[in-house]
This record gives C-alpha cells, structure tokens and sequence, in this order.
C-alpha cells in the first residue's frame, strides 16, 4: 500500500494490540506520511528512519536465523498502479528485530522489522515492512514469494499454521497401496530424532478406524 495511517486508525491498531493482537503492516508511505513517534516507536516498533532510500528495483535479503527472513533474497518489482518505490529504511526499537535488508550503505540497513512480545502476559505481535508485500514475486520458487513470506509472517504472529493431509491418487483399486503423505508447517527441533505419531485412519466404508503409526522422513515439514 502507498496510504499512510490516519489518527483513528492509530487509536484503533493501539487499542487492539494493547489487547494482546497480532498484525501485519505493509505501506511503503506509512512512515512518509506521518504517523505520531509514540504510535512509530511503541507499535511499529521503528526507532528512527530515513525516507525513501530506494526507489528502484533492488534485491532485498533476509536476515539469517530470523523466522520470516532467514535464507529470503527478493527480486522486487513495482506492483501495477505504484509511481515508483520508496523503501524506506528503518531502524528497530530494542526488543524487535530487522529482518529484511534494502542493500543500501550509509543507513540503517532495514527496511522491515518485526516484533513478538510476551504473549503470555498479553503483549502484542507486530511485523511491519516498508516494503510494498505485493512488490514480492507471487511466482518465484519457495521461500521467495508471497505465499511463503506470508506462512512465515503468519507463524511468526501466531504460531504453527495446521497441516494437511495429501492422498495420492482420488481413486483405488481393491490391494492397491495407498500412500497418504500427512505434513505440518513447523520445523523440526531435532533433525537427528526420528518422531512418531500415531493417526486414526477411517473412511465411509470402513467406520472403525484403524490406529496407523507414522514415522517421520527426513521431507520438509
């Protein structure tokens, strides 16, 4: 979005995260057009920028280790209807952290930062880009497009997204092996630990399930 934040909607975006809520804000004028340094630096969680460091098509790379940027590198491209770009760079208030890099020396080297309170104690969740989302590849092979920047912002906010569940083919015939492949969307603490879970498996036809044990691969997911 170009937009920037209008007064009431800073009292509303306050108001629901002092709450404890979670969101995501992506504007490339946000900043630009004015928000209150209270409303900036407690709830974008930007301590100081500078305004429109770049305003072409750039490279933007993720921040290694962290959650939503780890191993990105972003090909950018103005979205339909944008003038140009105007990335703005940003640096974090302390507690939140930068995760994406406009490659531009001599500033702070962020233009999108993120921050994850204590939820337990009912503090909020922010991830805040100066960077147009839809400027991401909605095309480009995993993680750098939009659908899996999304996941990671999303799971960054709250948690694990659900798995799901894929069977191979939409039809069997009687003794054919069926494989059903079950995946979820959290990483695996322990690579050298082979997890177990047993799944109670049922159809139409067959009403009592059968108990199946499932061995985890070394796939992602």
């Amino acid at each position: 979005a170009t937009a920037g934040i209008t007064p009431e909607e800073e009292t509303a975006i306050s108001g629901y995260l002092d709450g404890g809520g979670r969101i995501f804000i992506s504007g490339q004028d946000v900043l630009f057009n004015g928000v209150s340094t209270a409303f900036q630096q407690n709830y974008l969680k930007v301590n100081t920028f500078t305004s429109d460091v770049v305003t072409i098509t750039h490279t933007e790379t993720g921040v290694a280790g962290h959650p939503v940027g780890d191993s990105l590198t972003l090909f950018v491209t103005l979205p339909v209807g944008y003038v140009s770009f105007y990335v703005d760079a940003v640096a974090p208030m302390p507690g939140a952290e930068g995760f994406l890099r406009h490659g531009l020396s001599g500033v702070d080297p962020f233009s999108a930062v993120s921050y994850r309170g204590d939820y337990s104690a009912g503090d909020f969740g922010m991830v805040f880009s100066t960077l147009p989302f839809e400027s991401i590849s909605a095309t480009d092979p995993a993680p750098n497009n939009q659908a899996e920047v999304m996941r990671r912002i999303v799971e960054f906010l709250l948690g694990p997204l659900p798995g799901k569940v894929d069977i191979e083919r939409n039809a069997y015939n009687p003794n054919d092996a069926v494989l059903v492949t079950v995946t979820d969307s959290a990483a695996n603490l322990d690579p050298l630990v082979v997890e177990t879970v047993v799944v109670d498996v049922y159809s139409i036809t067959e009403t009592t399930p059968i108990n199946v044990l499932l061995f985890e691969t070394g796939a992602t997911g």
